[in-house]
């Protein structure tokens, strides 16, 4: 049973109106959820002054407007890209338009759910080594850095699977400079500022990621040497999308394997760390979820086939999701020829 300080969970206040351009600029070096309105939580549209002109978009029909139907008419917004550019210029978060389109398919069939299913060995292995690390501890245990460990060891081995500890512990170093020095917004960013102006802490790859990237770029021209994994690893996968189609190339595998690897395990140990931290303060909850695991699994290991079965442990998760998204917002950019507003969407 996890202790807890605090009586309730945390949470964000959200402030009653739209924050003043200067307002937005501290609040956003803070915490850029800050940022939302208590409005957005009952109208489809809320719009505002940040440096830039914004919309808030919240209505499931607008958004699904946006995301499938008008995808062309709603570039990806360079904030939010602009981030992901600086580790991986190549990838398909960054991508839009023709780009995306070809990068697609190949991604989607690499983490495709029946692919996800072939790899739920290396998902139980990793839980297992979790729980023998936490029963060790002999004192309190930090549950974010023993999740980031496990989601770690599941995508690198997903993605790169013959590559040695310490090749990995340099990646993992390359990653956390990442989230920690660059993914981080500046007031430029909201002031629409030119991509080729220096942002204060995100002024360019250091050089422990620059030397991440050419280890995968190593571990790529191997396997190209080696042949494929048996079974197959992401890694295959993109190559074998290559081999298919020319356009994709090696640069292209590099930088979605390295997006991989920071949205593969940083989004789900915040996921997991999070769910722990819910089901501290609802100890019943915990209990009974534990009560659930001990009777479907018998002191096994949960594999993919086990998740129907488990249903109080997937609406912790899915809870968890809803009240602490890992990646909470998406931006688009508005096209000049639209006019979007609460009254005439679109």
């Amino acid at each position: 049973m996890l202790d807890c300080i605090a009586k309730h969970p945390a949470k964000i206040e959200l402030s009653e109106t739209v924050p003043s351009p200067m307002q937005a600029l501290r609040m956003a070096q803070w915490n850029f959820l800050e940022l939302l309105p208590k409005d957005c939580l009952s109208k489809p549209v809320v719009s505002g002054q940040a440096g830039a002109r914004f919309h808030m978009i919240m209505d499931p029909p607008l958004i699904r407007d946006m995301l499938n139907a008008r995808v062309e008419d709603f570039p990806k917004g360079d904030m939010i890209v602009d981030l992901f550019r600086s580790v991986a210029l190549k990838n398909i978060v960054s991508a839009h338009g023709a780009t995306w389109e070809k990068l697609r398919p190949p991604m989607a069939k690499a983490i495709h759910v029946s692919a996800l299913k072939e790899f739920s060995t290396v998902f139980s292995a990793a839980a297992e080594a979790t729980v023998e690390r936490i029963e060790r501890a002999s004192g309190p245990v930090d549950i974010e850095s023993q999740m980031t460990q496990s989601t770690f060891e599941v995508i690198s081995t997903l993605a790169l699977s013959e590559a040695n500890p310490r090749f990995m512990q340099t990646v993992q170093r390359a990653l956390t400079c990442f989230t920690s020095e660059i993914a981080r917004f500046s007031p430029l960013d909201f002031l629409n500022a030119p991509a080729w102006l220096p942002r204060p802490g995100r002024t360019g790859l250091s050089p422990t990621i620059a030397f991440g990237q050419k280890l995968v770029d190593s571990v790529i021209s191997a396997r190209k040497a080696s042949g494929p994994k048996s079974p197959p690893d992401i890694l295959d996968k993109l190559l074998e999308a290559q081999r298919a189609d020319p356009y994709i190339t090696d640069d292209h595998i590099r930088d979605n394997l390295n997006v991989m690897l920071i949205a593969g395990h940083d989004t789900t140990a915040r996921t997991l760390s999070w769910s722990f931290y819910l089901s501290a303060f609802a100890p019943e909850v915990q209990e009974a979820a534990s009560l659930e695991a001990r009777e479907v699994l018998k002191g096994r290991a949960a594999g993919v086939e086990d998740l129907e079965h488990l249903p109080l442990s997937m609406q912790i998760i899915k809870e968890t999701m809803r009240l602490y998204p890992s990646f909470p917002l998406l931006v688009r950019n508005q096209p000049l020829k639209t006019a979007l507003t609460p009254d005439s969407p679109f």
